[in-house]
């Protein structure tokens, strides 16, 4: 499971699609979902949902499926060494 600070750290805005700050399941922040509930918006997403919590809130990552595949996945050892 990513934490919030693994996943501020891992990915980039441009692997971001959508960020959801949630507070009692309604969406507090960006303005342009507020007020709504967090399933509604994240229904009709696109993309690897990542669900962490930080500071009393919960925060929803969609990110692109092809850059969580690539930054997550777990190296073969013989690749590390």
């Amino acid at each position: 499971m990513l934490t919030y600070d693994d996943v501020v750290s891992k990915f980039c805005l441009c692997d971001i699609e959508i960020y959801l700050k949630v507070k009692d399941g309604v969406v507090v922040a960006p303005a342009q979902y507020a007020g709504k509930r967090a399933e509604e918006v994240l229904k009709a997403a696109k993309g690897v949902v990542v669900k962490t919590e930080q500071g009393g809130y919960l925060h929803y990552f969609v990110i692109r499926r092809s850059a969580y595949l690539r930054k997550t996945a777990v190296k073969p050892a013989a690749a590390l060494a």
